[in-house]
Order: structure tokens, then C-alpha cells, then sequence
């Protein structure tokens, strides 16, 4: 089985907190709807592209508020599901760089969306899996009846912004490291790269190929930074930017 994921990696590509992917998978087991393969070695469950389609099958009912026993009747006309676990799976190596590489590759479509609207996304999904979330408790009454949940909420909330803040920041700050690097790679270049004619006898520095020079940097090597948290020195001490 290829292009394999642990539950960390696979909660982020679907946008969703391990727990609520973990209650999601629970359900589905105890109605015996889909199965997730486990790694024979750690005995922990694996996703593949089968678990993600039915996931985000889930996740988009759940966004439109379908409640989860009419979600139960349809996804077997939506979606393929397993109803048994798949033993035999194989962990290599070159799998799991396929799949890193892959992750990289969405992330790096996800940053290239201005950041107002990444993150005011983010945000109204994070508020609808908090409040179905806090559904879930209700659901298996593990909410006593005093619990207030405007206050709950509100906390939740003011997490929420603190996080989505410190995200914001991050990716800025790595924005301006790379700008800042790919300015120094492009006046390393020849002259016969950076300069264009002005005139018959005038040379000038070609701003617009600058400027794309380091937009093609930043969106080559952000996603990098940001799901390892690297500077661009250690990109370039790894290897990363030497093409540049």
C-alpha cells in the first residue's frame, strides 16, 4: 500500500484536529461502516487516499450541519469504504518520501493564497469543529448540564485568535527571510541576467524579473519552512537553495 500516513499528517491535510479525526474514526468502526488500516510494527492506524476521500466526504456534511446518522446511510453511495483492515501493509521508504514530497506540494499551493483569506478560512473551520466538537460531548453526555458553553466558546475563541496571531507572524517572518535571501542570490547573478537595456548606451537593473525571480523563490521554499521550521540559512546549508 502506498502513500501512507500517520494520524498527524493526515489530520492536517484534512484541516481537522487529531481528536476530532480520532472520534470520527471511532464512530465509523462502532457502526462497522470503514475500517483504518494499522501498521502491523506499531500497531497504529495508517491512512491512504481510500481514508481521505471518506474523511472529507465527512468533513464537508459536517460543515453543512447533516447530523451523523443521516451522514451513516449515504457514504456508502459516496465514497468506496472498508469494511475490513488491510494486514499486509508495507512502510518503505521511498513511500514515505513520496508522501512527504506530496505534502509539500499542497502546502505549498495552500501559501500562495494571500494570507487574510488562508487564515479567516482557517478560522471559520476551526469554529465549526469546536462547535462540533462540543456536539460530540453533548451527544455522549459527557457535558454536565451546568457546563456553559459561551463561556466555553469564548475561551476557545481567544485561543484560537492567539494561535491563528502567532501563525500569521511566522509565516511573515518567513516571507521576509526568503525575499531577503533571494535578493542576495539574484545580485550574485550575471550582469547579462539582471540587467536589460535603456536606450542605446544605458543599462538598468530588469525590476520585473527581480520581482519574479523572488516570488518563484518564496513560493519554492516556504512550504518548507513552514512545516519544519527552517530558516533560509539552513535551506541553504542542506542543499535547498544551491540551485539558486
Amino acid at each position: 500500500m502506498s502513500n501512507v500516513m500517520f494520524i498527524g499528517e493526515f489530520s492536517t491535510a484534512l484541516g481537522l484536529p487529531t481528536n476530532t479525526l480520532e472520534s470520527w474514526v471511532k464512530r465509523l468502526e462502532e457502526h462497522k461502516l470503514h475500517f483504518v488500516n494499522k501498521d502491523p510494527v506499531t500497531n497504529k492506524r495508517v491512512y491512504d487516499e481510500e481514508d481521505l476521500k471518506v474523511f472529507m466526504y465527512i468533513k464537508d456534511q459536517r460543515k453543512k450541519d447533516v447530523p451523523f446518522h443521516v451522514i451513516y446511510k449515504q457514504i456508502s453511495k459516496e465514497v468506496q469504504l472498508r469494511y475490513e483492515v488491510v494486514e499486509d501493509l508495507v512502510d518503505d521508504e521511498e513511500e514515505i518520501k513520496s508522501q512527504l514530497e506530496l505534502f509539500k506540494m499542497q502546502l505549498c499551493y495552500q501559501v500562495q493564497d494571500t494570507l487574510e483569506d488562508v487564515l479567516t478560512e482557517r478560522l471559520i473551520d476551526f469554529n465549526k469543529t469546536v462547535k462540533g466538537f462540543i456536539q460530540e460531548l453533548l451527544e455522549k453526555e459527557l457535558v454536565k448540564q451546568e457546563l456553559n458553553v459561551d463561556h466555553m466558546q469564548q475561551e476557545l475563541r481567544v485561543k484560537i485568535q492567539r494561535a491563528r496571531l502567532e501563525e500569521f507572524i511566522t509565516i511573515h517572518r518567513y516571507i521576509a527571510e526568503l525575499e531577503e535571501h533571494a535578493l542576495y542570490k539574484w545580485n550574485n547573478k550575471p550582469e547579462s541576467e539582471r540587467l536589460k537595456k535603456v536606450g542605446w548606451f544605458k543599462k538598468a537593473e530588469d525590476v520585473e524579473a527581480r520581482n519574479e525571480f523572488v516570488k518563484a523563490y518564496v513560493n519554492q521554499y516556504l512550504g518548507a519552512c513552514i512545516k519544519k521550521g527552517l530558516t533560509c540559512q539552513r535551506i541553504n546549508e542542506k542543499g535547498r537553495g544551491a540551485r539558486f
